[in-house]
């Protein structure tokens, strides 16, 4: 059905989406605090989403649709190694520019907490 929600109606690459759906959330802190004490990628912004995961939004910068795709497959190279557990590797559904990020204080329903701003580049 048509959508304004959709890869297509994608006119910027700028930013993407990583995310550890089963990743300890312990551990999912650490892997942010030391990038960004790193500098190893460009975080602008860090949600948790209220439940299990803190989402990530790093600055791609793409000028297009095929420069985004080489963009994303490095960096989800570089959150973690393609070798590693499926526990230990971001979200590989987040490939795709159109995805959805958690809201900063918005209140979630279905798991009765709030989504937070945790860090802000």
């Amino acid at each position: 059905t048509p959508s304004l929600r959709c890869g297509e109606c994608v006119t910027a690459y700028r930013l993407a989406l990583v995310e550890y759906d089963t990743l300890p959330l312990s551990d999912q802190c650490a892997f942010w605090a030391g990038v960004i004490r790193s500098g190893t990628l460009p975080v602008r912004s860090l949600v948790y989403s209220g439940g299990k995961s803190i989402h990530g939004l790093i600055e791609i910068g793409a000028k297009d649709r095929t420069e985004w795709a080489r963009a994303i497959d490095t960096l989800l190279y570089a959150t973690c190694h393609p070798d590693a557990t499926e526990q230990e590797r971001a979200d590989r559904a987040c490939r795709n520019p159109d995805r959805l990020t958690r809201l900063a204080g918005a209140f979630r329903p279905d798991k009765g907490s709030v989504q937070s701003l945790l860090w802000l580049g």
